[in-house]
C-alpha cells in the first residue's frame, strides 16, 4: 500500500521573504501590460516578452542559482491544465482561487512538482503563474 502523501506536491510558504508583497505586485503590474501568445493548450497563454528584469527580484527572493528555464503561463477558466516536474509560483488570480488536484493553490506560495498534477481554474477566473524548470 501506498502512502497517500507520498506524491503529493509540496506548498512552501513565501511569507517569511521580505517584501514579497511588494515583488509579487510589481510582477502581477508587468505582467498586464505585458504581451503573451497562445499557449499549447487550449485556453493558456505563455508570455512572449524577455521578463529577466521583471522576475529577477522573485527569483533572487526564491534563492534560484543556476541556469533555469521560467516564463508565466496564463490560463483561463474553466480550465484544468496538467503539469510536471516544475516550480509553480502564483502571481495573480482574477476570480476564484486555482485548484492543485482538488486542493486550493493558496497564494505568497511556492510549490514544487515532480509528478504530474491538474491545476484547475473556476470558469470566470484568470491565473497567472510563474513556472520555473531545470
Amino acid at each position: 500500500m501506498t502512502d497517500s502523501n507520498e506524491f503529493q506536491p509540496s506548498q512552501k510558504s513565501l511569507e517569511d521573504i521580505k517584501e514579497i508583497d511588494k515583488t509579487l505586485q510589481e510582477l502581477g503590474k508587468w505582467l498586464q501590460r505585458a504581451k503573451f501568445e497562445p499557449g499549447k493548450t487550449e485556453k493558456t497563454e505563455n508570455c512572449a516578452e524577455n521578463m529577466l528584469a521583471a522576475a529577477k527580484p522573485l527569483l533572487d527572493a526564491l534563492g534560484f542559482k543556476g541556469p533555469k528555464r521560467y516564463n508565466v503561463l496564463r490560463i483561463h477558466g474553466p480550465n484544468t491544465t496538467r503539469i510536471r516536474n516544475v516550480d509553480i509560483v502564483p502571481i495573480q488570480v482574477w476570480g476564484l482561487d486555482l485548484m492543485l488536484d482538488g486542493k486550493e493553490l493558496k497564494p505568497k506560495t511556492i510549490i514544487h512538482i515532480t509528478k504530474g498534477v491538474d491545476i484547475e481554474v473556476a470558469k470566470g477566473s484568470i491565473s497567472d503563474l510563474l513556472i520555473i524548470a531545470d
